[in-house]
């Protein structure tokens, strides 16, 4: 199988939690996980992402709407594009 990932126009910039890492990693909260029992996460990507968990949350399985979507942008926006350019270059 041949798979081509493509965009017909300018890049519309990173977005959504992978999106952002790829563009620009960064390192978050962490949760200590104990050797044994129940646990509930409370790190939630907190300082790895843009905003905060909730703001990722979406409609429904195939929605590509939340708070920082870029999916149906035509263009990128110029500032973030530049930091992520920058971000790139460092890393």
């Amino acid at each position: 199988m041949t798979v081509f990932l493509g965009r017909s126009g300018p890049p519309a910039g990173a977005h959504g939690v992978l999106g952002q890492n790829l563009a620009r990693p960064r390192d978050g909260a962490l949760d200590a996980y104990p050797e044994a029992g129940e646990y509930t996460t409370r790190a939630q990507a907190e300082g790895a992402l843009d905003g905060a968990f909730g703001d990722y949350a979406v409609a429904s399985p195939f929605a590509t709407g939340f708070r920082f979507s870029r999916f149906d942008a035509a263009e990128a926006d110029a500032g973030r594009a530049a930091a992520e350019a920058s971000a790139a270059a460092v890393v």
